[in-house]
């Protein structure tokens, strides 16, 4: 019994302590519900909506623009050199580095002093040999005398020996007669013999006196020449450059003095990739005679001359990649442009039809462009990058017609609602101002229309080592320097100090190349 009481004292107080909790859960839950009544409701958040440039790209017949750097050199050029040794007796007073000379000029004489000797003794023994050669000619016509009177005297012993034999047959002539006819036939036949063997001396003597006459008008001839060669004369206008001669001095045979440079007829030596030389070829696999432009830098004034195509090199050369093209510059070149200067030159590339001129911040380095559709919604294209052209691009399968992003943002994707903020002229202005996500760290272009690559400083310092342990001239070397100075460099030149080594010496064609694509 006492068992059982305790057992409903314990369900009893169990049941009174579930009650408790269960009460003061419920008012718990009132509790919240009456916080929540009480705070304020928040209004549901609003899609955000991004303002965009837009432009609408259209087709059009493009012609690009192919940039390389390369040097000045001479098409027509002359090497100064006399033919003999000698003392320099005479100089032209334009025989400098820069003399302007005209076609027909004396550049320089030699003492033609053993020359003119040389002459004269050639002179003299050409006129003995025409004495001896007049000689044997007489002798050959006295000759040919005596053979005919031998004749003469073979014929007539002949017939008195056939008429002793007709008067023995009839009788009449003695043995005697015959015999002694006969021994003077003999005789006259052997004096007729004398006289071929005469003639034949004498004609070979004359044939050796004729050989003896060509060798001394060929000694003459030699000697009036070098007597012409002791002045070297400009064969055409030109400029002098690395002179060395002084007046007085003793220069060997074939001893450089100096070099003549045709100022009308100077090219650009440029380096493109192989790539860039396709471009470059017609259907048939020759050059296409396109036109250029050279573009020399003089300090704060840029010189710029029309030019075209002329050849490729026959061979790739040391750098053994790419291909080295020379542009045929316009004659009025030489009044600027001398051999050697550093030059950048802009190839017009064949016309590309049905393309688009984009921004190049439109779009990403594999050609991802956005798309403002009907619904105001960012929707993601490709595009086929066939030019890079300073801020711009020039692409195939372009959305034309469309609403196109001028400038992708980072915080731009497909599905995100737009705004267009600008279009056409205002959008490309905009696209440019932000500047393309050119591969390789390109940031901007230089006044002058150049791509600049942005540079490290272990970069830069790389390339500066490059250009002072090359061996170009001094004013040129610290040029290059000074383009290297700044946080960015011109594209071409960096591609060539890395893809080639360091710059070409003085004559030869520096490697560069640059384009956009």
């Amino acid at each position: 019994m006492r068992f059982v009481m305790r057992s409903l004292t314990g369900l009893v107080l169990l049941a009174l302590a579930a009650a408790l909790i269960a009460n003061g859960a419920w008012r718990l839950h009132l509790a919240q519900e009456a916080a929540e009544a009480k705070a304020p409701r928040r209004a549901p958040a609003a899609e955000r909506v991004f303002a965009v440039e837009v432009v609408r790209p259209q087709p059009a017949d493009v012609s690009p623009t192919l940039t390389a750097y390369g040097e000045i050199v001479a098409a027509r050029r002359l090497e100064l050199r006399p033919a003999l040794p000698g003392r320099l007796v005479e100089l032209s007073p334009a025989f400098v580095d820069g003399g302007a000379v005209r076609a027909g000029e004396l550049l320089f004489r030699l003492d033609p002093a053993d020359a003119e000797s040389a002459v004269d003794r050639a002179e003299i023994a050409l006129a003995e040999t025409e004495t001896d050669r007049a000689a044997a000619a007489r002798t050959v016509e006295l000759a040919e005398m005596d053979l005919e009177a031998a004749e003469d005297r073979v014929r007539l012993q002949r017939q008195a020996m056939e008429r002793q034999k007709g008067l023995a047959e009839r009788l009449v002539g003695s043995t005697a007669a015959v015999e002694s006819a006969e021994l003077n036939l003999a005789v006259a036949v052997q004096t007729r013999i004398d006289a071929q063997q005469a003639l034949s001396a004498a004609r070979t003597a004359s044939e050796m006196n004729a050989t003896a006459l060509r060798r001394a008008q060929l000694e003459l001839a030699d000697a009036r020449r070098a007597l012409a060669d002791t002045e070297v004369r400009a064969p055409f206008d030109g400029l002098l450059t690395e002179t060395a001669a002084v007046l007085g001095r003793q220069v060997a045979a074939n001893e450089k003095l100096g070099a003549l440079i045709d100022p009308r007829r100077l090219e650009a030596a440029v380096r493109v990739s192989n790539a860039e030389y396709a471009r470059l070829l017609d259907d048939a696999g020759g050059l296409r005679d396109l036109g250029a432009e050279v573009r020399l830098e003089l300090g704060e004034v840029d010189a710029s001359v029309p030019a075209h195509i002329a050849r490729a090199a026959a061979a790739t050369g040391e750098a053994r990649t790419g291909r080295t093209l020379y542009l045929a510059l316009d004659p009025s070149a030489g009044d600027l442009f001398r051999e050697g200067d550093f030059v950048a030159a802009a190839v017009r590339e064949p016309v590309l039809e049905g393309v688009a001129v984009i921004p190049a911040a439109a779009a990403t380095e594999d050609g991802r462009v956005l798309i403002v559709d009907a619904d105001d919604r960012l929707r993601e294209r490709r595009v086929r990058i066939l030019r890079r052209v300073g801020e711009t691009l020039i692409v195939a399968d372009a959305p034309f017609g469309e609403r196109m992003v001028a400038i992708r943002k980072p915080q731009l994707g497909a599905g995100a609602r737009a705004r267009v903020a600008a279009e056409g002229e205002d959008a490309m202005r905009a696209a440019e101002a932000a500047g393309a996500p050119i591969p390789g760290g390109v940031s901007s272009l230089s006044a002058t229309g150049e791509e600049m690559l942005s540079l490290t400083p272990e970069r830069r310092a790389a390339l500066r080592d490059r250009v002072r342990a090359s061996n170009l001239g001094p004013a040129e070397r610290a040029r290059l320097l000074d383009r290297l100075d700044g946080e960015a460099a011109p594209r071409g030149l960096v591609e060539r100090l890395e893809g080639v080594g360091a710059p070409a010496s003085d004559g030869a064609a520096p490697a560069a190349s640059t384009s956009g694509g």
